[in-house]
């Protein structure tokens, strides 16, 4: 594929699968010529910054391009991308990103399309685990998920992620937010990783990994995130309905 291109994308589930992809024994460094990567990945941004200074030194260049929305948005061609690179190499990555794009955030050098893809998670899959722990402690108190959707819903505290959230909850559409649990633990492991790194104390990040951890480790790992509040409210002794 290198040897008979000039830029790859690559969208796969992390950093040990990227670094394979690169540096194995048929990778894409093994071209030995001139290729920009853009590495559409959440991957870990140590490892990012790392392979970006391996590859220099080949005449490489990598661009990290994290997508955020949904499936939905990438048959739309409206995803949201966060681009860190070399200014050279995110505009001659950028004609490719607008295929499948509807903005495009440029986010500084190589890493920080990363570190900005996990902090993104890391709201998201925040907001998931309070809305499953608050859907069961409003169980417990006889207040109904419908209930809890008339205040929040159109208030304040109501988004997009919200929305698709709650189709889940009480529509019980399975394919209203098709992101695994266990890819969200690996993100936020991700983000414990970074912050580990930069010296900074998470403890809300622990909190929201134990989480989805509790949910993996159940075995649970390939259901969807919103599922989350269904596990939560069966540990407390809730039937999931």
């Amino acid at each position: 594929l290198a040897a008979e291109s000039d830029v790859v994308v690559l969208c796969v589930t992390g950093s040990p699968q990227v670094e394979a992809l690169i540096h194995g024994a048929d990778g894409l460094a093994a071209a030995g010529k001139p290729l920009l990567i853009v590495d559409c990945s959440t991957s870990d941004p140590a490892s990012t910054t790392r392979l970006a200074a391996e590859l220099a030194a080949k005449q490489i260049a990598l661009v990290d391009a994290p997508l955020s929305r949904t499936p939905a948005d990438a048959w739309a061609g409206t995803l949201d991308v966060m681009v860190g690179g070399e200014a050279a190499a995110v505009a001659r990555a950028r004609p490719v990103l607008e295929a499948f794009a509807g903005r495009i955030v440029e986010t500084g050098p190589v890493g920080t399309g990363h570190a900005m893809k996990l902090l993104n998670n890391f709201v998201a899959m925040g907001y998931a685990a309070l809305y499953s722990e608050a859907l069961m402690i409003g169980a417990k108190a006889g207040l109904s998920a419908k209930v809890f959707d008339a205040v929040i819903r159109g208030g304040r505290m109501d988004c997009l992620f919200y929305q698709t959230f709650f189709k889940y909850v009480l529509e019980r559409d399975r394919d209203a937010h098709r992101f695994t649990l266990s890819n969200a633990l690996k993100d936020v492991t991700y983000l414990a990783s970074f912050a580990q790194a930069l010296g900074v104390a998470n403890p809300v990040g622990a909190a929201v990994r134990n989480s989805f951890a509790q949910a993996v480790a159940a075995g649970d790992g390939e259901a969807y995130v919103p599922m989350l509040s269904d596990f939560v409210a069966r540990w407390n002794g809730l039937p999931i309905d």
